[in-house]
């Protein structure tokens, strides 16, 4: 499993990119054991910025590209607190990643009654 960690306009810390490492990797390889290659890229950003007036809004994005598909997975979540927008987006991803498997498992299922009949 290949994960990139990518800041922008956040400083870079070892606990921060750590924990998004550790958080999309554990989802993605729930969903992805037998594929090793897919590659996850984690975004994170300031997206307004703070002054006296207002605080700043954080924007976390989760990109998932499977080797074995063509389908490229993305979720991106936003929220005041950084560590909020990287829970909603890696939660975003899990439920996303859950309905994919039980849909292709409908699906396989749903083919075995059609060949059959």
């Amino acid at each position: 499993m290949h994960t990139d960690v990518l800041f922008r306009h956040i400083d870079r810390t070892e606990s921060l990119n750590n924990y998004l490492h550790e958080k999309a990797e554990a989802i993605a390889e729930d969903f992805f054991k037998h594929d090793p290659d897919a590659h996850v890229t984690v975004r994170v950003e300031i997206v307004r910025g703070r002054i006296a007036a207002r605080k700043p809004s954080f924007r976390c994005e989760v990109i998932l590209k499977p080797t074995k598909s063509r389908e490229t997975i993305k979720v991106v979540k936003a929220s005041d607190n950084f560590f909020e927008a990287a829970q909603k987006s890696i939660q975003a991803l899990k439920r996303t990643l859950s309905r994919r498997s039980e849909r292709l498992a409908y699906d396989r299922k749903h083919e075995d009654r059609r060949n059959t009949a």
